[in-house]
């Protein structure tokens, strides 16, 4: 049972529990707000007000170091996931642009690694409102309370969490045995880190200069995402069959998942290089849309449709005439595993149904064409 100074804080934290849950709530929405401003995309924000019982032994250990609520900083934490370990400092310029930081407090712990040390460790900020939001009504009942930031990457996280749950918090705690094997893992996931900041650089150059690349020699450029979407946002000729096949209602947007889909399909259907789908797409320009249109004429238009819509009817069109219906259906269950089977193979059924009547529609045009010409001689 705690007596003198730590049960003054015990009640102090009793009292004021409820307030330090709602700025923990309305903390978190900050934060993911702010992320979301500064267009700063990150695996995940969590907040938490320390429980009682943690409260308590954390007053036990040092009782002499706290007089009153608010010295202790971590009441109401929060926590950043990030992505990659270089956009640690981006989360936390945000941090310091957004909030009043409390230096003394505060740590940069992943500067505090000695060379013959492991694990990885977390950017640490204490911080208060705003003196400009701590005058919000919103804030204003909340202004006197501060919390604990942290910030560190996923693999970062990954390794305190399997740490921790091995049951260790501190090097010394580990047995000899182990110690050599926790610092191999260690600077393994480290590097790790490190590549996939690497990886994530070069990936951005290749989408800054595939436009270029793509005017240049488009023979020599890959199909991927960022060839697939500067192409269908920027390719005349698929804009243009787009926009044949969505009607003077119809819009087309953006989709992401639509263009990593069309990258898996092109290439199963044996596409490697630009140059080879936009031959394509010029050879079989009037089959698209024709397709398209018949497709539609039974099942109804959208009035919006991905951008990028004429090279799904092209994949469909190759994929049934060049190759056959029943290659058509496979693909489609292959690249559709997490689906229905019985879902996807209707719906490919539908286009299937869609190019047999078209089919059908040209060879009567044909015959009718043959009858007015009459006979050759």
């Amino acid at each position: 049972m705690a007596e003198g100074p730590a049960a003054n804080l015990l009640e102090e934290y009793d009292k004021h529990c409820g307030s330090c849950a709602q700025f923990k709530e309305r903390l978190e929405r900050l934060i993911v707000q702010l992320l979301a401003e500064n267009s700063i995309r990150v695996h995940s924000v969590s907040a938490r007000v320390k429980g009682r019982h943690s409260f308590e032994r954390k007053v036990d250990t040092a009782p002499s170091k706290y007089s009153k609520l608010t010295d202790i900083t971590d009441v109401v934490g929060v926590r950043i996931i990030t992505y990659f370990s270089d956009e640690v400092d981006q989360v936390a310029t945000v941090i310091e642009n957004e909030f009043e930081v409390d230096r003394h407090n505060s740590v940069d712990r992943r500067r505090l690694i000695d060379p013959d040390r492991f694990g990885y460790l977390s950017l640490h900020y204490v911080v208060r409102l705003s003196p400009a939001r701590r005058q919000l009504a919103e804030y204003k009942r909340l202004s006197h309370l501060p919390a604990e930031i942290q910030i560190r990457s996923i693999l970062q996280h990954a390794w305190a969490e399997i740490y921790h749950d091995l049951g260790y918090k501190s090097r010394e705690a580990v047995p000899d045995v182990a110690v050599r094997d926790f610092a191999r893992l260690a600077g393994l996931l480290e590097l790790v880190d490190a590549e996939f900041v690497r990886l994530g650089d070069a990936l951005r150059r290749h989408e800054s200069d595939v436009a270029a690349r793509i005017e240049g020699a488009p023979q020599r450029v890959g199909i991927d995402a960022a060839s697939l979407s500067h192409l269908v946002t920027h390719d005349p000729m698929i804009r243009l069959l787009d926009q044949r096949i969505a009607g003077s209602h119809g819009r087309r947007e953006l989709s992401r998942g639509m263009i990593s889909y069309l990258a898996t399909r092109l290439r199963l259907l044996g596409f490697r290089y630009v140059s080879e789908l936009l031959d394509a797409l010029r050879a079989h320009a009037d089959d698209v849309v024709a397709l398209a249109n018949e497709y539609y004429d039974q099942e109804g238009r959208p009035t919006v449709l991905p951008m990028g819509i004429s090279l799904t009817f092209l994949c469909d069109y190759i994929a049934i005439a060049e190759r056959s219906e029943r290659f058509y259906t496979d693909m489609e269950l292959q690249l559709n595993q997490e689906d229905d089977p019985q879902v996807t193979d209707w719906m490919a059924e539908r286009t299937i149904e869609a190019y047999r009547r078209l089919q059908s529609r040209r060879a009567r045009a044909s015959q009718d064409l043959q009858g007015e010409q009459g006979p050759v001689h």
